[in-house]
Order: C-alpha cells, then structure tokens, then sequence
C-alpha cells in the first residue's frame, strides 16, 4: 500500500510526501502534538542506555504517513471494510 489513488486512473497515486503534504495543509493532527517530548532510541542502542531527547514538530512527513498505512492495523481496517 504505498499509494493512493486520487480518482483520476493511473500515474495519478499519491505517494507518502503527497499525503503529509495534504493532511499538514488542513491542519491533521499527529499522534504527539508540537511541542512533546519523544525519547528517541537507536534501534543499535542496548535497552537502559540513554536515549535522545527530542521535541515533536507535530508535523507529519513522509516517514510517518508509511508507518501509518503499512500497519497492520489500517491493514485490518482497510480489509474489513474493503476500502
């Protein structure tokens, strides 16, 4: 599910960009509001070590929109709903 389509055929899919461009511009809210601290883990880095401190833009980005739609969760969703 890396694109969606936007009702105009082939070659016209949304890709991830596309769609945090879109939900930014009507003001979609994130998961973590701006402003809220995340504590960022390296995936190489030992469970109790310290991890990176970072604020949340409360933005959405291309990385985010993937991990949303590559779940298995909207997956389930899309399928029980045939969307």
């Amino acid at each position: 599910m890396h694109q969606l389509r936007n009702g105009q055929g082939r070659g016209s899919a949304l890709g991830y960009h596309s769609i945090a461009k879109y939900l930014n511009e009507r003001g979609v809210p994130t998961k973590r509001g701006a402003g809220e601290i995340m504590n960022l883990r390296d995936r190489r880095t030992e469970i109790g070590e310290k991890s990176v401190r970072k604020f949340s833009s409360g933005k959405w980005n291309s990385g985010s929109v993937r991990n949303v739609l590559d779940s298995l969760t909207t997956k389930n969703f899309l399928a029980a709903n045939a969307i």
